[in-house]
């Protein structure tokens, strides 16, 4: 005999390859890779042109590397230029790796989307 927890169970069996994405399929359909490219470009190219220091000991020249990221989103708004946009997104991983915000935590905010 066949109870509702067997019942479940096959079900799942069926339709979880039909619904469930892998993380990799998550990932591609959430990410531009030539967009992840251009930034990670930038960075190296970066990193020969003015430094050749680690990315945490680039905070002192940058202290808010957020506020560089406004500064480049508002040229990008502006222009056009898309260089703007891989600037911005540095800026921003700077700003999270080497942040001196006295405040700096990460508090997830639900429904901001």
């Amino acid at each position: 005999m066949i109870n509702d927890k067997d019942i479940r169970q096959m079900i799942r069996q069926r339709i979880e390859p039909l619904v469930i994405k892998s993380i990799n399929e998550v990932w591609e359909d959430n990410w531009d890779k030539d967009f992840i490219h251009a930034m990670h470009t930038r960075m190296v190219v970066g990193g020969y042109r003015y430094s050749n220091e680690p990315i945490t000991q680039v905070k002192r020249d940058y202290p808010y590397g957020a506020l560089k990221a406004i500064e480049r989103i508002k040229e990008y708004m502006l222009t056009g230029n898309v260089e703007g946009l891989i600037d911005a997104g540095n800026f921003c991983m700077i700003e999270f790796a080497c942040s001196q915000h006295p405040k700096k935590h990460l508090a997830t905010v639900h429904n901001r989307h």
